[in-house]
């Protein structure tokens, strides 16, 4: 099955070579938010940089602006990660230095302006001091609340065990630390933190190095109910009903309302090596996770490692598989839609390759959805000929997202309607939210 249409392919204005445009995508609206995390801007080598554009009704991508920590540093790789909900725009700088320590990681945060600029607000640290964590590999923001993975901290003295940090974003553009959440079963080297997904209140935590029954690397995700006091209240443990060593469950993680997706991308399916799958549960009222189903590709093959990113909207699921082989192109990459149905099933929708794809592009290494807009990220593609600069992908998937009607109709003003009135007779008008995107005002 065809997707309805490619829609564009996305590039950095100024591509350089190794600059992996297309490690991180996030979409909010009609803005897409492109990481590059070794971009060299200003001739910092690896500090990052983002790119915004706006996706138009004609499916083309407007360049906004190139947004760039204000202290940029070397292989701070700013844009390994980010998220965006409505008009803020959250970026992870893994590798960023604080204090004089390596790896230390910080995350900014930017206004979206209706121009299209970016304005800078506020840079993010832990608030137990800096060390070698890692703060910023993952970032989650969900209205004003920002979630930010450390999968390299220490907790309690735990090497590696991860940690993740809750902040609210105040109206003067400054953020207030709410609370640190650890794994109540934390181990060494789980690394708790690696990703991150909100939902309302719900905060879901992968850490794809945990040990569940004694099963290494298995991985396991962790949910959280956020508290209107800024505290959180452990809800569950999620893990793969089978899971097995080296699978690494939580190597993704995206939530849509009550759903839960989780990638293990090393799992072995059918026993061969790293195919990858995707486990999708349903958060139960009293803070339970009840398994629905176990997603893996229907033309699977040995180390594709479908579940290296996932993403979930409404019932649309987008599962990446960076080292899938299309047409025999090695490592091309691939990206599989399907349908979640109402019994807890999957439906298989269409497999999305890159129109001009090629060995070692990686296409799926990163995965975005808003409204009927899937977005693809390419990061190790070689747009005019310039070696692993990274491109993303965009598609119309509207044909397979079922028309939502409208709930938020307000009168504009007070409604009579006069009997036998001419057939086209304009009796009041009504604003709304489409919930499909189309930004309708009836």
């Amino acid at each position: 099955m065809l997707c309805k249409s490619f829609g564009t392919k996305v590039i950095a204005p100024d591509a350089a070579i190794m600059d992996r445009f297309g490690s991180s995508v996030s979409q909010s609206g009609n803005i897409l938010a492109v990481g590059a995390n070794e971009a060299d801007p200003g001739g910092i080598a690896d500090a990052g940089a983002v790119y915004l554009y706006q996706i138009e009704t004609n499916g083309s991508a407007t360049y906004l602006t190139k947004v760039t920590a204000p202290d940029a540093a070397a292989n701070d790789q700013f844009g390994f990660s980010v998220s965006q909900s409505d008009n803020i725009l959250a970026v992870g700088a893994r590798y960023a230095d604080l204090g004089g320590i390596s790896g230390a990681g910080a995350a900014y945060l930017y206004q979206i302006e209706t121009n299209g600029s970016a304005t800078y607000l506020t840079k993010v640290t832990a608030p137990d001091g800096p060390d070698s964590d890692l703060f910023g590999f993952s970032v989650s923001q969900s209205g004003n609340i920002l979630a930010v993975g450390a999968s390299y901290a220490d907790p309690a003295g735990v090497s590696g065990a991860g940690a993740a940090y809750l902040y609210r974003l105040e109206a003067n553009g400054t953020t207030s630390f709410l609370s640190k959440v650890t794994a109540p079963d934390m181990s060494t080297n789980d690394q708790f933190g690696h990703s991150v997904s909100q939902s309302g209140n719900i905060l879901a935590v992968g850490a794809h190095l945990a040990d569940p029954s004694g099963n290494v690397d298995a991985g396991a995700s962790y949910l959280y109910r956020l508290e209107t006091n800024g505290s959180v209240t452990f809800l569950s443990k999620v893990t793969a009903p089978d899971s097995t060593s080296n699978d690494q469950f939580g190597q993704s993680v995206s939530q849509s309302g009550n759903i839960l997706a989780v990638g293990a991308f090393r799992a072995d399916p059918s026993g061969s090596m790293q195919l990858g799958a995707t486990y999708i549960y349903r958060l139960e009222a009293n803070g339970s996770a009840s398994f629905l189903t176990k997603i893996t590709a229907h033309n699977m093959a040995a180390f594709d490692q479908f579940g290296n990113s996932v993403s979930l909207y409404g019932n649309i699921l987008a599962v990446g598989a960076r080292y899938s082989d299309p047409e025999a192109n090695t490592d091309a990459g691939a990206t599989y839609l399907y349908s979640l149905e109402a019994n807890g099933s999957a439906t298989f929708l269409s497999t999305l390759t890159a129109p001009d794809k090629n060995p070692n592009d990686h296409f799926g290494y990163s995965v975005s959805q808003s409204g009927n807009i899937l977005a693809v990220g390419s990061y190790f593609a070689d747009p005019g000929g310039i070696s692993n600069a990274g491109a993303v992908y965009t598609f119309d998937i509207s044909d397979y997202i079922p028309n939502r009607a409208p709930t938020d109709l307000n009168s504009t003003a007070s409604l009579t309607i006069m009997e036998n009135q001419p057939i086209g007779t304009v009796v009041g008008d009504f604003n709304t939210t489409d919930p499909d995107g189309d930004e309708i005002t009836y």
